[in-house]
């Protein structure tokens, strides 16, 4: 399994995203989507349709640590 941060180019606080263990990037992309979907229905389709799926881990069974963001 991976680690993934998904992004939808929309901005709160700080960017929108959902982090997400998944199998491979497609998989990362579905979850985020539903994820996004469930709160998004305000927004148009871009908000879980426009999806920027970056990995962070590509093993979750080691330690893993982000790097620092405000």
């Amino acid at each position: 399994m991976k680690l993934y941060q998904v992004y939808n180019g929309y901005n709160g606080y700080g960017p929108v995203h959902v982090t997400v263990i998944a199998n491979n990037e497609e998989e990362a992309k579905a979850l985020a989507s539903t994820k996004l979907k469930e709160n998004g229905t305000r927004y148009s389709e871009s908000y879980w349709l426009n999806l920027e799926v970056v990995l962070l881990s590509d093993d979750t069974s080691v330690p893993f640590v982000s790097n620092i963001e405000d």
